[in-house]
């Protein structure tokens, strides 16, 4: 089950996104249920008098990484890869934080199919040890 809410609230759902995802899969027993913010993308103009710069927050690929990130929000993307494939079809390879893993691996499958129904890419997922964030949360 996808929940969307708008965007201005997204700091305060993420204070109690964990709560609030336990009290939803309490209440609808065997599905997954996943907080996503509202965002819009603005198409750029086809006009050439009327072109403007469209901000970075606005455009579909900072649209399609944010919801991403909000499908996965406790965990962190250490990096992301696109692989061709010789279909000419692309998948985006999104390695997360191995400490993470066993909050997360399970859910990953749903996660997949939830964003490829969102934004009709295909993603799949990976684990990756992060030398830089275990250098950040041993000092």
């Amino acid at each position: 089950m996808v929940v969307l809410y708008p965007l201005r609230f997204l700091m305060l759902v993420r204070k109690i996104q964990r709560t609030l995802t336990a009290e939803l899969e309490k209440r609808f027993p065997g599905s997954v249920v996943a907080l996503v913010a509202q965002r819009k993308i603005t198409k750029r103009p086809n006009d050439v008098y009327k072109l403007q710069k469209v901000q970075r927050s606005r455009t579909s690929v900072a649209v399609f990484e944010n919801i991403l990130n909000d499908l996965i929000y406790p965990c962190d993307v250490v990096g992301r890869r696109w692989r061709c494939r010789t279909d000419g079809s692309k998948v985006m390879k999104v390695f997360l934080d191995s400490r993470d893993r066993k909050r997360v691996e399970s859910r990953l499958p749903l996660i997949a199919h939830i964003y490829k129904q969102l934004t009709h890419r295909a993603v799949s997922f990976g684990f990756m040890w992060n030398s830089k964030l275990q250098q950040v949360s041993s000092r």
